[in-house]
């Protein structure tokens, strides 16, 4: 079920906000490894921006992942969402480590990428104090 936003056409999601929620529609949905089952050629770049939904979809492509050694993803992390996603946050870092990569934060009014910890991404603060709820990720293998 995707849950339409009345106020942002682009914040539907796979979660309930209840007074924020304009309806819902039924959407069909593949894992990105089930997609991609018979393609033959090598896929170098994963986005995602899926209102929390990443941790899912990000599960849903671990054989994608693990075969494209070179894949380099960039997430829209946003804690609140991934958690009403039943996603926990650290779990999700955590599982993404253990493939290997290395966590950058884009930084899209300067310009810049800045290599950010796992420890920081969790810590609340590091959203409230710059006013943000959510933070553009590039992951990328040693």
């Amino acid at each position: 079920i995707l849950f339409l936003d009345k106020y942002n056409v682009g914040h539907h999601r796979m979660y309930s906000e209840g007074g924020n929620d304009k309806g819902e529609i039924k959407v069909d949905c593949v894992r990105l490894d089930n997609y991609f089952k018979d393609f033959g050629k090598k896929i170098s770049f994963i986005k995602m921006d899926i209102e929390g939904s990443e941790g899912k979809a990000i599960k849903g492509a671990l054989n994608l992942i693990k075969k494209n050694k070179n894949i380099k993803l960039v997430l829209k992390y946003f804690p609140d969402g991934l958690m009403s996603c039943e996603t926990n946050p650290k779990e999700l870092l955590i599982l993404l480590k253990n493939e290997g990569f290395n966590i950058q934060e884009i930084n899209e009014k300067n310009s810049i990428l800045t290599p950010v910890s796992q420890s920081t991404l969790l810590n609340k603060k590091h959203f409230t104090e710059r006013g943000q709820m959510a933070t553009n990720l590039l992951f990328i293998r040693n």
